[in-house]
């Protein structure tokens, strides 16, 4: 199936738009040129990408992009939350690309934002998160479970992350590790955790610090983050979670806030 490309004028929008013929394939030299303003790029999809007028899924249709093309983009915005089919996690972030013509849903790209591009203003667009809170409650049915909640302004994506040794072989070798990651929330988001199934176990006491972390989606961890320290249940032992000893260092907050966020294994 060959593909012809026709301008179309959408609401003062000047876009080009794919038209494929009836034997179902796509003509990739159909792809939109990347320009030399571009900031980062991205690649479509088996699907395609919708371009819309806003960062919203009922935002008009501007245009629709062939699979397996590269795009130039000019930025980012924060947007509706949208489903990665690849990663199994929404996304929160919509590209823009140059010259005001229109918004991709990430969740529907390969490719993330380099570090250094921060989050503009777009139509239809949502406010950064900047504050989180990190709670504890207990599982009723499971007495050593730790259930990590947090809720926060604007949040529509919590990742959650502990400090921990992974190898007994090396138990002083710790470092952060995401736990969870979740788009669901009634009134908050939580995350089922047991630091007993470690394979190096926490001992009667000890406290592990947790992180929760406003995400825009896998790979997109925000400046949102709380702190705790978690003491895991033990036979006849609650769990508690406290403030931490004191403010984490500049390494520590960073290195929660990527594995929190990270693209779940």
């Amino acid at each position: 199936m060959a593909i012809g490309l026709v301008l179309v004028s959408v609401v003062g929008i000047t876009v080009a738009v794919a038209i494929r013929s009836q034997s179902g394939s796509t003509d990739a030299s159909r792809c939109p040129a990347v320009g030399k303003d571009a900031l980062f790029t991205g690649t479509t999809y088996d699907n395609g990408a919708n371009v819309r007028s806003g960062a919203r899924l009922d935002r008009p249709l501007l245009t629709t992009v062939p699979p397996g093309c590269t795009i130039g983009f000019a930025g980012f915005c924060i947007g509706e939350k949208v489903l990665d089919p690849t990663a199994g996690i929404a996304d929160t972030r919509w590209f823009a690309l140059p010259h005001d013509r229109g918004f991709v849903a990430s969740a529907i790209i390969h490719g993330n934002p380099p570090a250094g591009i921060t989050a503009a203003t777009c139509p239809d667009g949502y406010p950064i998160p900047t504050e989180i809170s990190l709670e504890l409650s207990g599982d009723p049915a499971s007495p050593l479970t730790a259930v990590l909640q947090a809720h926060g302004p604007n949040a529509q994506i919590v990742g959650f992350a502990a400090y921990y040794a992974e190898d007994p072989a090396s138990p002083s070798l710790r470092r952060w590790h995401q736990i969870g990651i979740t788009s669901e929330a009634s009134q908050a988001f939580s995350v089922s955790w047991r630091p007993d199934g470690l394979r190096l176990p926490p001992q009667a006491g000890d406290r592990v610090p947790v992180a929760a972390v406003a995400c825009l989606g896998g790979g997109g961890p925000t400046e949102a983050v709380d702190f705790g320290a978690l003491r895991a249940a033990a036979p006849g032992i609650s769990a508690e979670l406290t403030a931490s000893s004191g403010p984490p260092s500049a390494q520590d907050r960073e290195d929660a806030r990527r594995a929190a966020c990270q693209y779940p294994h």
